[in-house]
């Protein structure tokens, strides 16, 4: 059996299917190339001569220059991206709040939860929910 985990923010709640809509982030390519399936944000470019060169003013070894993405080069979308997952509970579905269990009904919209459940055609089937304490200012 596939299990599957996903943090978000609950959107909707329907009281009545005991089901909610989930949004979560999906992680992009960032410049330090440590995206989820991305590359590194720029690509560099650069030539060194005698391999053992200095600097002339500081004696230190030169740098190889960096030059900008040649317009060749699609740019890394670096914008925030989300999806929204329909989640599905059950009575054998365990809520949980900082190691207790708690009742569908004290799940509001703006909730922070993860989900842990199996995958049910473009939905997931929820076997248990943890709700994260809401962050004080």
């Amino acid at each position: 059996m596939i299990q599957v985990v996903s943090v978000g923010e609950i959107t909707k709640i329907d009281s009545e299917t005991r089901g909610f809509e989930l949004k979560s982030r999906i992680p992009v390519a960032t410049s330090s190339g440590r995206g989820v399936g991305g590359w590194r944000g720029e690509v560099h470019f650069g030539v060194s001569i005698g391999g053992g060169s200095r600097d002339r003013e500081t004696q230190r070894p030169s740098q190889v220059p960096r030059l900008p993405i040649p317009d060749a080069l699609p740019r890394p979308d670096r914008t925030a991206r989300y999806t929204t997952t329909r989640v599905s509970t059950t009575e054998r579905t365990i809520l949980i709040q900082d190691g207790k269990k708690i009742d569908f009904s004290t799940l509001k919209v703006g909730n922070r939860v993860t989900v842990t459940g199996v995958p049910q055609g473009e939905d997931v089937e929820a076997t248990e929910i943890k709700r994260q304490r809401p962050i004080l200012n």
